[in-house]
């Protein structure tokens, strides 16, 4: 969990997909992300369909209004007759998603123009 985002939804947005790069899926709001399917090496999967264990990161924007929250998640599917069902999520992973967002936030607002970010009206 990332608290206390002061910066704009569109700009927490653009850092995330920087980060976890083009998501597969966003909702219709835009406040959660997820990225492309990988392996435990965070490795982007080729083929996602063929393999028996898939990871992939979800960025869930927490809030109405600044400052906002960021929550990581890395879910863990494993393949199974049925097709792929979540046994849980890999708290290591996620800590370690959540730390690059935080870093790339920080970066971002170091290089933000406050004159820039400034409306009048």
């Amino acid at each position: 969990m990332i608290t206390e985002t002061p910066m704009g939804l569109t700009e927490i947005r653009r850092v995330v997909v920087t980060v976890i790069g083009d998501p597969r899926v966003m909702s219709k709001n835009g406040y959660e992300l997820e990225s492309a399917y990988y392996d435990r090496k965070e490795k982007t999967l080729e083929r996602p369909n063929d393999v028996r264990e898939r990871f992939y990161t979800k960025v869930t924007i927490l809030g109405d209004r600044r400052p906002y929250d960021i929550q990581v998640q890395v879910p863990v599917e494993v393949r199974s007759d049925r097709g792929y069902e979540t046994v849980g999520e890999d708290d290591r992973l996620a800590q370690s998603w959540a730390e690059r967002i935080k870093k790339a936030l920080h970066e971002s607002r170091d290089k933000r123009n406050v004159i820039d970010d400034f409306k009048a009206f």
